[in-house]
């Protein structure tokens, strides 16, 4: 052979066991890094875990702390829910849970459902749900006065409205409802005319 080739071949063979070398120590490295980032892990847990936890029951102590002093503006609030409930005619509220849950998507009082109008639906009352909405809370209040309360409940006793048991007035703006035959009169003495 000759030197040339044995140079190349011995440049080879000495690059070759560098790089074995080179890589066994590079693994070496990984195993030995990878050990220490797993112990580094393992000590910052066992830190964090005890101060975690403390934060977490303050902030449930904060919490529930919130929620008690609320209390007594929600009790107010269901109790005007309660009485506005009953001024219209609709069944109680149901009572407090003891957990919160997702709401029902309902539609707005004042909406008309869904592929429809709201011409034939009444309240527990009989009170068409249309001229429910389009009424000011000093006209009910004085409906449900004139009535004797049975406008929206308390007074008499409302037999279960029909289409058929309306009679369609005019108001002196102009504008035309349909109204419960039984109020007729009340709308006929403030200035309304039969249609």
């Amino acid at each position: 052979m000759d030197p040339f080739t044995i140079g190349l071949l011995a440049t080879q063979g000495i690059s070759a066991a560098v790089n074995f070398f080179t890589g066994r120590s590079q693994a070496k490295a990984a195993t030995t890094a990878s050990a220490q980032q797993q112990e580094g892990i393992r000590e910052a847990r066992a830190y964090a875990e005890p101060k975690y936890a403390e934060a977490l029951r303050i902030a449930q102590e904060q919490h529930a702390a919130g929620q008690a002093g609320l209390a007594p503006y929600a009790q107010q609030g269901g109790q005007g829910l309660t009485a506005l409930t009953a001024l219209l005619g609709l069944p109680a509220a149901p009572a407090a849970r003891a957990a919160p849950m997702a709401a029902a998507p309902v539609a707005p009082m004042a909406a008309a459902p869904p592929g429809g109008d709201m011409a034939g639906l009444v309240n527990g009352r009989g009170v068409p749900l249309s001229m429910l909405s389009q009424l000011t809370t000093k006209q009910i209040a004085d409906a449900n006065r004139a009535t004797g309360g049975a406008f929206l409940g308390g007074g008499g006793t409302a037999a279960p409205a029909t289409q058929s048991s309306y009679v369609t007035l005019r108001a002196p703006t102009g504008e035309t409802r349909p109204v419960p035959a039984e109020q007729v009169d009340f709308y006929v003495a403030r200035g309304a005319t039969r249609i």
